[in-house]
């Protein structure tokens, strides 16, 4: 990877045709997953959230440029700990990088559990493991991706900070971003000056646990995909909503749900928090445009396990656990009949999307 014009940067310098986008919800880090997280490190020094990822890592390597929403803080300066102010370890990054994914957004309602200094520590720990990171920071706070020749812009807002930003000067609700109108109209306007040739909106609305959009949410999504957008990727419910088109080549979905985290119906008494979705995007650019020419979901579904005799919390293929494509031997699930749970997970989740 390398800077191109201080602006746009490479993530593969192979052409090709087709470009795979993969997106996924929400990665949380509530306290036993930093548990399981220090459990499994080897020396007993930090942690290695590795095993979380495992199952799903062959999956997300797949994509040419895969993207989370990664809702929590990581300040070293600060405890560790899980809901309701998160702070995570910077080796979640490590491990999310290992796992796949290229790029994570940092505007979400979590975004200051990490005080206002945590902002740039968590930027400077998701860039030091070797991930892009938009949504949050100085100056321009959207990326601006090359992949196989295509020109692709990202950017992130939040509805809000949890009412921790009311305590900010000016210079400090500067390194956020919010979810503006007029300030998503302005990025989307430089990322289309600067050549992008698609670009992804991820904004952090909605109503949490409500398992469809609402118009508020409908609304916002035809403006932004009137100013330009291509596609929407939304969080915050952490459940996963409906999807739409708008204008033929606007794909929106409003919710993908909770990609890793330890909500789930034994916890919070909601089965639709340990289920979400990550869509597989495809794109293709020719000498006029660059459209969407397939869109694929992939149901997923989180539970604990025990694994080689440690307790930790994996995300899941739901159709891996259905067709039973996993070690049954080394991986031991905390509930009876994890298959039924998993196909509840495929089914709710392909009556909302498709």
């Amino acid at each position: 990877m390398k800077f191109f014009l201080s602006l746009i940067l490479f993530i593969n310098f192979t052409f090709a045709s087709v470009v795979k986008i993969i997106v996924t919800g929400d990665i949380m880090t509530h306290k036993p997953q930093l548990d399981y997280a220090r459990f499994y490190d080897k020396n007993n020094s930090g942690f290695d959230f590795s095993a979380q990822f495992s199952n799903i890592k062959y999956f997300l390597k797949s994509g040419d440029l895969v993207i989370g929403n990664f809702e929590s803080s990581s300040n070293p300066n600060l405890i560790y700990k899980g809901y309701p102010l998160f702070n995570t370890p910077a080796e979640i990054f490590k491990a999310l990088k290992d796992a796949g994914f290229h790029a994570l957004s940092t505007a979400n309602n979590h975004a200051l559990d990490g005080g206002i200094d945590g902002v740039l520590t968590t930027n400077k720990a998701i860039e030091n493991a070797g991930l892009f990171s938009f949504g949050t920071g100085k100056g321009n706070k959207f990326k601006l991706l090359e992949v196989k020749g295509v020109k692709i812009g990202l950017l992130s807002y939040s509805y809000g900070y949890n009412g921790l930003e009311n305590s900010l000067n000016y210079e400090e609700k500067n390194l956020l971003n919010f979810l503006d109108e007029e300030k998503i109209k302005s990025d989307i306007d430089k990322l289309l000056n600067y050549g992008a040739d698609f670009i992804v909106v991820f904004p952090h609305w909605g109503i949490e646990y409500q398992s469809y959009s609402n118009k508020n949410q409908q609304n916002l999504a035809k403006k932004i995909i009137s100013f330009g957008a291509n596609a929407i990727i939304g969080n915050h419910p952490h459940v996963s909503q409906d999807i739409a088109w708008y204008n033929q080549n606007g794909f929106i979905a409003y919710s993908c749900g909770n990609f890793i985290s330890n909500q789930r119906v034994e916890t919070i008494n909601n089965i639709e928090s340990e289920q979400s979705v990550a869509y597989e995007i495809l794109i293709s650019k020719d000498e006029n445009s660059t459209k969407i020419v397939d869109i694929f979901y992939n149901p997923l579904w989180i539970n604990p396990v025990f694994e080689n005799g440690k307790k930790t919390i994996k995300v899941f293929l739901a159709k891996d656990i259905i067709n039973e494509n996993y070690d049954k031997n080394s991986t031991k699930f905390l509930i009876d009949n994890p298959k039924n749970r998993a196909k509840k997970a495929y089914e709710n989740i392909s009556k909302k999307v498709r």
